[in-house]
């Protein structure tokens, strides 16, 4: 019989009789035995009744090759290995300890993780209660500095040989933190130190080395040989151990908790809150804002406060450049006469102003001062609006777009669809219908504009009765100072000719031509009816 071994084939080759037997062998999946006796070397090799492999040794003795899945098991009996056990990247198991090392050489534990496959080299695996393995420690590789990555662990009872660095990151629910008696340690720059020493003291030490007591006694603080009473403790200097009294203005707490004095305090740079002198003015509680580029401020003023031109304020809000000049204000005095109480305000330029209040006891007034021009929202006024010598009612001047009016209306109601634009009479139902001159009926009376629109009979609308008025329904052009007629020839419409020629046609002014595009609507109370020709 003869065994040869293949080793690119991976299998053993038997030729007995001239008849070759082979046996497929995957190394990689074997475990090997040697024997005790060690440097024996294999006779002969055969194979048994049970179709396994028999090394046959020098010495007689046999190992038997059994057949484990797709591979070979060899039984190990004992032995001592005398090179290396390549398991060619498969797994070791089934192992009850491994002993790393001898007597007088260091074990090595080893990981080929390459820098290209940086990730965890080693993973560390146990099972939990449900008998699922479940990693516990891993060691990253391909690195320069590994790193340990606990997962699904604690630890208990661990002592420290050297320095614990945190690395910047946080510790946390910590029951007590149990320090040592030392001596001063060596400083370490740009890192602070706490310790205590046999002293049973506290200390800390900053990266400078400076070592600084930390005071958990109940020693007794040092203080000036008088103090205000009530008055608010503040340091002297820096140490933490010195308080001192105020030179002015001290801030003061009742024994209620009641502030009865404070000067100001001061939110920022810009913005403070006070009692007392604020500035240029003289107030018993303020609020001031103070930009830092032009010096304005902002102050809202509690009491009296010194204004422009000796002006007393109870109530005033100061908004100036100069923080001297009054720019919103609750008046006592103004303008001289001291019967006016205002609630004023001026213009940047404090020529023009604008004041709300009662002229004499119950007599309630909107006073309008320098160029100052009221403009008022629709509003229902709930008596008469006397206007004083030498005010008047001012139309605008020059309307911006079509469908804008300026003057005085009256709600009614439409007795069909009116649009915007159209000119319309007052019939004797009461409703509003389009106007037209070719008869008196329907252009003599009460004259008007619709400036709402209204659907149809019976719907709501608004008409100017009188004022100015800009609509894509007027004619293409005015004729400024001409005057503007009913239309003989469209209900709704006017025109700047009048009407002629025709036996009962009615010739009635409306209004000017203000602008070219705009109408003055004045309806003339008086009108012409053509008599035949």
């Amino acid at each position: 019989m003869a065994v040869t071994y293949n080793k690119d084939g991976a299998y053993i080759e038997i030729t007995d009789n001239g008849v070759i037997y082979r046996r497929s062998i995957r190394w990689e999946d074997c475990v090997v035995s040697v024997p005790a006796v060690g440097t024996e070397k294999i006779d002969m090799a055969y194979i048994n009744g049970s179709d396994q492999l028999v090394l046959v040794l020098e010495d007689e003795s046999e190992i038997t090759i059994a057949s484990v899945g797709t591979g070979l098991y060899l039984p190990i009996a004992g032995g001592t290995m005398t090179g290396d056990l390549n398991m060619g990247g498969q797994s070791l198991i089934n192992v009850l300890d491994l002993e790393l090392g001898t007597e007088s050489a260091a074990g090595t534990f080893s990981a080929t993780l390459t820098a290209a496959n940086a990730g965890t080299a080693w993973l560390i695996n146990s099972r939990d209660a449900g008998d699922t393995q479940r990693p516990r420690l891993g060691l990253s590789g391909g690195v320069d500095t590994a790193v340990w990555a606990w997962v699904n662990s604690t630890h208990t009872g661990i002592v420290l040989s050297g320095a614990l660095n945190a690395n910047a990151q946080i510790l946390r629910n910590i029951n007590y933190v149990q320090l040592d008696e030392i001596t001063t340690p060596t400083a370490v720059v740009n890192h602070g130190a706490l310790y205590t020493k046999s002293t049973n003291k506290f200390f800390f030490q900053d990266g400078a080395g400076n070592e600084h007591e930390v005071n958990l006694s109940a020693a007794d603080v040092v203080g000036p040989a008088s103090a205000t009473d009530h008055a608010i403790v503040r340091f002297d200097g820096t140490t933490g151990k010195i308080i001192q009294d105020y030179t002015s203005n001290a801030p003061l707490i009742s024994d209620g908790g009641i502030h009865t004095a404070l000067a100001m305090i001061k939110v920022s740079d810009n913005v403070a809150f006070g009692m007392g002198n604020a500035g240029t003015t003289s107030a018993d509680f303020y609020f001031m804002y103070e930009t830092a580029d032009v010096d304005a401020r902002v102050l809202l003023a509690v009491a009296k406060v010194d204004a422009d031109a000796g002006d007393n304020a109870a109530i005033i809000l100061l908004c100036d450049q100069d923080a001297i000049n009054v720019n919103l204000g609750l008046f006592n005095a103004q303008a001289d006469d001291t019967e006016h109480r205002y609630w004023t305000v001026l213009d940047k330029d404090r020529d023009s102003w604008v004041g709300i209040g009662f002229v004499a006891d119950d007599d309630a007034r909107i006073v309008l001062g320098g160029s100052a021009v009221l403009t008022l929202p629709a509003f229902a006024a709930g008596g008469d609006i006397a206007l004083s010598e030498n005010v008047s009612i001012i139309l605008d001047d020059v309307l911006s777009a079509d469908e804008k009016w300026s003057g005085i209306t009256e709600a009614g109601t439409a007795g069909a669809e009116l649009t915007v634009g159209d000119l319309v009479y007052l019939a004797s139902t009461g409703k509003w219908l389009l106007a037209k001159a070719d008869a008196a009926s329907t252009s003599k009376g009460k004259l008007g504009i619709v400036v709402l629109y209204a659907s149809g009979d019976n719907q709501a609308t608004n008409v100017l009765l009188y004022g100015k008025m800009r609509s894509a329904l007027f004619p293409a052009s005015f004729t400024v100072g001409a005057p503007v007629h009913i239309d003989a020839a469209t209900a709704g419409d006017m025109v700047v000719a009048a009407p002629s020629g025709t036996e009962d046609f009615v010739v009635r002014i409306i209004g000017y031509g203000a602008t070219a595009e705009d109408l003055f609507f004045c309806p003339d109370n008086t009108y012409i009816e053509l008599a035949a020709p």
